[in-house]
């Protein structure tokens, strides 16, 4: 090898290792928030579920596995907890995902002028925290609230309506927001999965005779299907860890039947607490949560793929 074959070689080494360390000062930042904020709170909260720890160093006292013990053997409103939480979360992901579906299908119309501004606007509750959200909804839909006043005016009822008096009607009242809240996000990744779709197939159909409905179901839906399950997890997933938006709107009415495992959570950490504080407890709690939906998530895919390869 000459001399200039070496010195081009040595020249493309230097470019790219020089490649390589931008790639990581790049994605040195990311990677420490990561470990400070994702990896380190979990390796605390693992540890923390074998003690009892009520936040004061010199009462923290190590139970061994009496933490998950009690879960699974005395814990009983844990497990009611999950109960609502999957009857809230199995109700509201299909109506989430259908109308952001059916608003995102809207203004891929091209017929439909400002749709920048319309999906800003979908997408502004998804800036509000959820705190926000359920501040708002609690006072929405109290007794003397701004939706009793406005079905008042509009002469649908005679009297106030108490939203949180059953499960169902408390249920249908938090589904609402949070639908909300959320929407907007869903709204953007229908929007774009969407717009990847080749315009040729919705040609080739109308000129076969195909419908609008046809249309949809033999060409929008499968092609559009590995977003469609993604965007399913992350609803699915996300549903199941609300709690702060419940605890704040409907604080578990009627009679603790709408208490969702992440509001469940809350009663055993400090500012939440009306009993006995215990972080220890609260982890171990998360460690349980967090292995379900894991497998949850897991066996989503597995049969999201099966079906996908039996179509």
């Amino acid at each position: 090898m000459s001399k200039t074959d070496r010195a081009k070689k040595k020249r493309a080494l230097s470019g790219k290792a020089q490649d390589t360390i931008s790639c990581y000062l790049l994605l040195l930042l990311p990677i420490i928030g990561f470990l400070l904020f994702n990896i380190y709170p979990l390796l605390w909260q693992i540890q923390k579920a074998f003690y009892r720890y009520n936040g004061v160093p010199s009462y923290t006292k190590y139970v061994g596995l009496k933490n998950f013990i009690t879960i699974f053997t005395e814990d009983i409103p844990f497990w009611k907890s999950y109960l609502a939480t999957f009857q809230f979360t199995l109700i509201k992901v299909p109506v989430e995902l259908c109308i952001a579906l059916f608003i995102a299908s809207l203004l891929s119309n091209e017929s439909i002028k400002g749709k920048g501004l319309f999906r800003a606007i979908y997408y502004v509750p998804v800036l509000l925290s959820l705190v926000v959200v359920g501040i708002i909804y609690s006072n929405f839909f109290t007794y003397f609230g701004v939706a009793n006043s406005l079905l008042q005016k509009i002469g649908l009822i005679s009297e106030p309506i108490d939203f949180f008096a059953t499960k169902w009607r408390t249920m249908t009242s938090l589904i609402g927001g949070h639908v909300w809240c959320n929407v907007g996000t869903n709204v953007l990744f229908f929007t774009a999965a969407l717009a990847n779709i080749p315009k040729d197939c919705y040609e080739a159909a109308y000129l076969d005779g195909a419908g609008r409905f046809t249309t949809f179901r033999k060409i929008t839906l499968p092609l559009m299907g590995p977003v469609l399950s993604t965007i399913l997890l992350l609803s699915f997933l996300g549903t199941l860890g609300v709690g702060e938006y419940i605890y704040l709107t409907s604080n578990g009415a009627p009679g603790g039947e709408t208490t969702t495992v992440g509001m469940y959570m809350l009663n055993y950490l400090p500012g939440f607490s009306t009993g006995n504080i215990d972080m220890g407890y609260a982890s171990a709690l998360t460690c349980i949560v967090s292995i379900i939906s894991v497998i949850t998530s897991f066996s989503f895919r597995k049969l999201s793929s099966w079906l996908t390869s039996r179509a």
